[in-house]
């Protein structure tokens, strides 16, 4: 009978406690179960806010870094082209110099042949009176307002020449045709100033040679660059008539 009563005892708080539960379980406050919703929605968006964020982030980053590679790209292309051109202008000088040089060239070496060919062997009368005074004698044509070879033509078209009549220049210098060059503004020959001369042409009338006084000698600068004076008294009593 005792062992009974114990049994019914502990039967009735067991029945006790799940009626007490479940009552507490049907007075539950739905409104906290909504905020805990709400809380949860509201970091789950948080949550994505802040991804959408750093992928947007992520994105400018990226997007500011093809900016800078493109700038550098273009930076590069640039200066890739610059060189080019400046490598392409410098290749124009170089052959502009270089053509400019095979004319200069081709110009010397044209000067040089036609000088060869018109060559003179200047005969003098009596060679016994010339004494040769200078070789190479190239400082003259620095001062000359005149080239060898030069035409009759061109040379009168700036200058006064008169044509000398005289048997004795003839036949002092065999195959030349002398004119007189005078009054008016000469030229400088080892520091002497030359304003009275003489200009032989050949019979093509191109220039060969160059007579003056000095000292009363007779100073000749001839196209083979060499020079020779004579003290024959002819050439004083011409000049001073």
């Amino acid at each position: 009978m005792k062992r009974m009563l114990m049994l019914v005892i502990t039967l009735s708080i067991f029945m006790l406690m799940s009626v007490t539960a479940s009552a507490s379980g049907w007075h539950k406050d739905p409104n906290n179960d909504q905020q805990n919703n709400n809380n949860k929605e509201l970091m789950l968006n948080k949550s994505r806010d802040h991804d959408d964020r750093d992928g947007k982030n992520r994105q400018q980053e990226d997007h500011n870094k093809k900016l800078v590679f493109n700038k550098d790209r273009d930076h590069d292309d640039r200066d890739g082209k610059n060189r080019q051109q400046e490598d392409h202008n410098k290749k124009l000088a170089f052959n502009k110099d270089r053509d400019h040089d095979d004319r200069d060239g081709k110009d010397r070496r044209h000067q040089d042949d036609r000088n060869k060919q018109r060559r003179y062997f200047h005969r003098y009368h009596d060679d016994n009176n010339w004494r040769h005074i200078r070789h190479a004698d190239y400082e003259f044509e620095r001062g000359l307002p005149f080239g060898w070879y030069d035409h009759y033509d061109s040379i009168i078209d700036r200058h006064y020449l008169k044509r000398i009549y005289d048997w004795e220049w003839e036949h002092r210098f065999p195959g030349t045709h002398a004119y007189r060059w005078c009054g008016e503004g000469g030229f400088w020959y080892h520091g002497r100033y030359i304003n009275d001369a003489v200009l032989f042409f050949d019979d093509d009338n191109r220039l060969i040679s160059i007579g003056y006084m000095f000292d009363d000698v007779f100073i000749h600068i001839r196209e083979d660059h060499d020079v020779y004076e004579n003290h024959d008294s002819f050439f004083l009593r011409w000049w001073g008539h």
